[in-house]
């Protein structure tokens, strides 16, 4: 009855996804200082990298939590496409070693483009980027990713 309730009020969401840590997935925390939260977190909307975003106290105002194959593709994802952005004053990347806890990350689907959907500023293809393949499999948006995972 309680669930129902719960449910009936609109409490209660489905979750269709991953869970990171059965698949042997690194994943990061990423403390960020920035002068636009709303822009930083909007940019990372259709990431699929992307878990979650908070707006905090403190310093560093923004952490997201980023999800992937290895550390090297989370580390290029965060020197090409949160440190580069004018907006972004300093960021602290941490790989999380050990969660508690149930983790579902929503698969996020959608068209195939051209240029990874994160940061605006980036105007050259993953296949373009000096990185790919070489510390970063690509964005699994763009049809150049080189995982297994997405």
């Amino acid at each position: 009855l309680r669930i129902k309730k719960l449910r009936d009020a609109g409490f209660i969401d489905k979750v269709i996804g991953m869970n990171p840590k059965k698949m042997g997935m690194v994943m990061a925390k990423v403390d960020i200082e920035t002068d636009d939260s709303n822009a930083l977190l909007e940019n990372f909307q259709r990431c699929p990298y992307f878990l979650f975003g908070f707006v905090v106290s403190g310093r560093h105002n923004v952490s997201m939590i980023f999800f992937g194959d290895d550390i090297s593709t989370l580390e290029t994802i965060v020197n090409r496409h949160i440190r580069t952005l004018d907006f972004v004053k300093d960021v602290e990347f941490n790989v999380i070693i050990r969660s508690e806890g149930q983790l579902i990350a929503p698969i996020k689907a959608g068209e195939v483009e051209e240029f990874p959907p994160c940061n605006p500023k980036v105007l050259y293809t993953c296949k373009e980027c000096r990185d790919h393949g070489k510390g970063c499999l690509g964005c699994p948006i763009t049809g150049d990713y080189l995982g297994e995972i997405f």
